[in-house]
C-alpha cells in the first residue's frame, strides 16, 4: 500500500478510514430505516450507488495527501 513514514500522514489515513467507515455504516442504517419495503430499498440503493459513482469521481480525483 505504501504508507508515508510521517506520523501525521499515517494517523490522518487511519482517521479518514474510520470516518468513511462510520459514514457507510450510518448510511446503511438510514436506508434500512427509511426504505423498509424491499422494493424501495433496492431502488433507493441503486439510485444512491449511481449517484456516488457519477458525482463521487470528482472528489476521488483530489489528492488529499
Amino acid at each position: 500500500m505504501g504508507l508515508a513514514p510521517e506520523a501525521g500522514r499515517f494517523f490522518f489515513y487511519w482517521f479518514m478510514l474510520f470516518w468513511f467507515h462510520q459514514f457507510a455504516v450510518s448510511l446503511f442504517r438510514l436506508m434500512g430505516a427509511a426504505l423498509r419495503p424491499l422494493t424501495l430499498a433496492n431502488a433507493g440503493s441503486v439510485f444512491f450507488s449511481m449517484g456516488v459513482m457519477t458525482f463521487g469521481e470528482h472528489k476521488a480525483s483530489i489528492n488529499l495527501l
